[in-house]
């Protein structure tokens, strides 16, 4: 008895066609906050053209992921492409079980590129909102020129029942833009603000809405709105440019008391991204208050040893972490100062053994982060550690055999136990601050240095200069770089 591949159920081929046209993600494309589309178009079109059966089980997935772009030419306003975009989504179905049904009734993701141009129209916008009923996850970026209306997030928050995930490059809050998702009591999954500004009342009620439910947060550039103490409800607000203007120019940043309430309990959150610097008071609330993160992406503005320390062993407490890119700088919206991590070698060394099992990606970015050369080969010996990227990698002095104990990190027999619990036994100093400024001052920057290492074989493929690791399309590094650890990211050019 044969069966052929169409006999097979319906329900059967339907997983059939969402497996085999899943897209895998180039780690690249892992670190992004927008994480669709998720099935290849190109595998789905030749599928849907083989007969009329599969053509109509892949046509919910050809339409699960659209994107729409303003044309770069349009500099004047200009229906012509949003009427073509909500033209598309309004065209009847081609399947009899929804013949009532527009193709945007299966949108789940829609992204609008709106950047190339200030021009808008929200007539089509709330057009388009009410075509896609079905909404999950809605990304939109802007022009940044400052708008006099609002900017058509109150439609989709009002006729998107389902949105969970949004993502919003520079939309500002100055006509109440983000309040409709608190009047509409919208409780996100995932929220990704890239260059915004929003009032301090709304965001909290956001997230206080949120709370239960929320699993990605990320905060890039994000600025707070002023409450203007004149707006009231039975007075209509004067849209005009100029007040526009007024209102970019006074936003602030997010104070430290602010994030403390954020970032408090948000128990379901696996994955943080902010680009403004936290203490350890703020680092200590959001381990707290979210203890499954599995991707951490953050800065630390502390410079006292004990603090540091502190800091990163709540870090290492998150038993789920896999993925953890750690900075050591000051930043807010609008001055960036780099730092060392000022700890000596031997607190790095301990700190890394405490990392959880789960970790896979590790990348630290300091003025200067000094490490044991023992230290550098058991990182890149681990095999759960598939990329490693640090910087700015120092050589610091060989520690003293009072310091250490019998399982000094600077013994060859040691360079794959720092990755064991409790491996490393090393006796605190009493001034972690002097024993720092001794091995910073005397730590050695150059490849030289490294070269005339007895272990120098193992590392080499490893400890490489600055310009090699750009060459590997790594671009987050700046001239004062002049070693860097790098493991497994040899493909990172390939698309």
């Amino acid at each position: 008895m044969t069966c052929r591949l169409l006999d097979l159920p319906d329900e059967i081929l339907d997983h059939v066609v969402n497996v085999g046209s899943c897209i895998v993600k180039h780690p690249k494309n892992t670190l992004l906050s927008w994480p669709y589309p998720e099935h290849s178009s190109t595998h789905l079109q030749a599928l849907a053209l083989t007969c009329r059966k599969l053509y109509v089980l892949c046509l919910p997935y050809l339409w699960r992921d659209k994107e729409f772009i303003l044309p770069e030419a349009s500099t004047q306003p200009s229906t012509t492409q949003s009427l073509i975009a909500t033209d598309i989504l309004r065209e009847p179905s081609a399947l009899k079980q929804h013949d009532d049904q527009p193709l945007g009734w299966y949108v789940r993701s829609l992204s609008r590129d709106l950047s190339t141009s200030p021009h808008y129209n929200l007539a089509n916008s709330a057009l388009m909102a009410c075509l896609v009923a079905n909404l999950r996850a809605l990304r939109m970026d802007f022009h940044p020129k400052p708008r006099c209306e609002h900017y058509g997030l109150a439609y989709f928050a009002q006729h998107c029942a389902m949105l969970t995930e949004l993502y919003l490059d520079n939309c500002r809050d100055t006509f109440d833009d983000f309040g409709s998702l608190v009047i509409h009591d919208r409780a996100l999954e995932s929220l990704t603000l890239v260059s915004c500004s929003i009032k301090p009342g709304t965001l909290l009620a956001i997230l206080h809405k949120s709370r239960s439910k929320l699993q990605s947060l990320h905060l890039q550039s994000v600025w707070l709105e002023p409450v203007n103490a004149m707006d009231d409800t039975n007075t209509p607000r004067r849209n005009s440019l100029t007040s526009a203007y007024l209102a970019s120019r006074a936003v602030t940043m997010i104070p430290a008391f602010l994030y403390t309430s954020l970032l408090a309990n948000l128990p379901a959150l696996t994955r943080i991204a902010l680009s403004d610097s936290l203490s350890l008071d703020l680092v200590q609330c959001l381990v707290n208050g979210s203890p499954h993160l599995e991707r951490v992406t953050l800065s630390l503005h502390e410079q006292q040893p004990t603090r540091i320390i502190t800091a990163l062993n709540a870090l290492a407490s998150l038993s789920r972490l896999a993925f953890m890119s750690l900075a050591f700088r000051y930043q807010t919206n609008d001055a960036q100062q780099r730092l060392p991590c000022a700890l000596p070698a031997a607190q790095v060394h301990q700190w890394l053994a405490k990392l959880p099992a789960s970790l896979a990606f590790l990348h630290l970015s300091a003025q200067q982060l000094l490490l044991h050369p023992d230290t550098v080969a058991a990182i890149v010996q681990a095999p759960r550690l598939a990329h490693v990227l640090l910087h700015h990698v120092a050589l610091p002095p060989p520690p003293l055999t009072n310091s250490l104990s019998s399982s000094s990190i600077a013994s060859s027999s040691s360079i794959s136990s720092p990755w064991q619990p409790n491996a490393v036994q090393t006796e605190v100093p009493n001034d972690l601050a002097r024993a720092y400024d001794h091995e910073s001052i005397n730590a050695q920057s150059s490849l030289a240095a490294w070269q005339f290492l007895p272990s120098w074989p193992q590392l080499q493929p490893f400890v490489v200069p600055c310009a090699q690791v750009q060459q590997r399309g790594i671009s987050a590094f700046d001239p004062i770089n002049q070693i860097c650890v790098v493991k497994g990211f040899d493909n990172w050019n390939a698309q």
